[in-house]
C-alpha cells in the first residue's frame, strides 16, 4: 500500500509515518520546507519538500482547476 502524509514533521504526522512504516507501506512524507523534514529514516520513505496548497506541487504539468461551483 502506498500513503501521503501531508503536515508529516508534526507530533500526528510523525506518528502516522512510523505506523505506515511498521506496516510495511510505501510512505511519502510532505513537509513545507527542508528544515522540517520528519527525524524518521526508512527505505520506504520519500520526503518531499514542497507546499501541499499549491495544485501545481500536488499534480506537477496538470492545469489549475479553479473553483468548483
Amino acid at each position: 500500500m502506498k500513503l501521503v502524509v501531508l503536515g508529516a514533521n508534526g507530533r500526528t504526522g510523525t506518528r502516522v509515518l512510523q505506523a505506515a512504516l511498521d506496516r510495511d507501506m510505501d510512505v511519502t512524507a510532505v513537509v513545507r520546507s527542508a528544515s522540517k523534514q520528519p527525524n524518521i529514516r526508512h527505505e520506504k520513505l520519500t520526503v518531499m519538500v514542497g507546499d501541499p496548497c499549491e495544485a501545481a506541487f500536488l499534480c506537477p504539468g496538470s492545469a489549475p482547476m479553479g473553483h468548483l461551483r
